[in-house]
């Protein structure tokens, strides 16, 4: 991860060593919001994600791209909070995410990005034909869930993937996540860009776990199937259960205008019937691959609501 960082910070700051026009930087401000209404069994309440962020990308040749965005997002009452509803809690991410890697011809339109869904912020915007980073986001949270998650991305001239976790496979063999599996420990993103700006729609997936030091992975060795958060004495369960906090999410976005679109998805543990029949992404991931399941008993619930997206350029002479 260090290397990885310090290639996009030399590149960034000091690109100016070689010749400018062999340099194209583009440098934004974003703001926003998401709004939605979440719908389950005797609940409905409101979820919003409010954020800000900067970005600037740095592209030599229209071959190497390296790309620093930087958001703080407040969220309530969405995944990566407290579902309980006799808890509430408000949760604050600062985000540095620092990505390299290797780009081609430039498009007359740019294509809007998220290394990771704990903002509603495009930290990546940009315009080559076809491109592929490695990304490290770094999360520092109001209540220390601080964390190092690695990310993938892949993208065609209208199509663009990209594929989060903090320690699995293929993060874990650039070494650019922490590797503890807990709190934003994966999920993926399908983006179908438009020729004006904004994405005419997007699907994703994403999983929020608690977290007891070192249970998981004893569990994993002693042969547990789910880890039990609810035996730990430390002060990392008794401030508010982090069981509570487990949940995943498929959300569906669909594009309006370069401002505005509409939001629709299910949030709880994915799980249904006597049998728990599992429909998370990553724990079928985890079956497949017989390791534990985070414990999730949350209720699933639909949500529709809507997103608002503002994007300021800077002129870089």
């Amino acid at each position: 991860m260090k290397y990885l960082v310090t290639l996009a910070i030399l590149v960034i700051f000091n690109g100016r060593t070689y010749a400018q026009k062999d340099w194209v930087y583009a440098p934004y401000f974003s703001f926003g919001l998401n709004l939605n209404l979440n719908y389950g069994k005797k609940q409905t309440f409101p979820g919003v994600n409010l954020y800000g962020g900067f970005a600037v990308s740095a592209e030599y040749r229209n071959s190497f791209i390296a790309n620093y965005g930087g958001s703080i997002s407040i969220y309530r009452r969405t995944v990566g909070t407290n579902l309980n509803p006799l808890i509430d809690n408000i949760e604050i991410d600062f985000t540095n995410s620092i990505s390299a890697g290797y780009g081609g011809k430039p498009l007359s339109y740019k294509k809007l990005i998220r290394t990771m869904q704990n903002s509603a912020f495009y930290n990546l915007n940009l315009n080559n034909n076809y491109f592929g980073l490695l990304s490290t986001n770094i999360v520092l949270n109001n209540h220390r869930r601080n964390q190092v998650v690695g990310s993938v991305t892949l993208s065609g001239p209208g199509l663009s993937f990209n594929y989060y976790n903090d320690g699995a496979a293929p993060v874990k063999w650039f070494g650019i996540g922490d590797g503890f599996d807990r709190w934003w420990t994966g999920g993926g993103s399908f983006f179908v860009h438009s020729r004006r700006a904004f994405n005419y729609g997007e699907l994703s997936f994403d999983q929020f776990t608690g977290y007891q030091p070192f249970l998981f992975e004893l569990s994993e060795i002693i042969g547990i199937d789910v880890p039990p958060y609810s035996e730990a004495k430390d002060d990392q369960s008794r401030r508010k259960k982090d069981s509570n906090y487990n949940s995943s999410q498929y959300h569906l976005r669909i594009g309006l205008n370069e401002h505005f679109s509409v939001d629709a998805g299910v949030l709880g543990s994915l799980r249904v019937g006597e049998n728990g029949t599992i429909f998370s992404f990553q724990d079928l991931i985890h079956v497949i691959g017989k390791m534990p399941l985070h414990p999730n008993n949350d209720v699933n619930r639909v949500f529709i609501g809507g997103s608002f997206n503002n994007i300021n350029y800077v002129k870089v002479k």
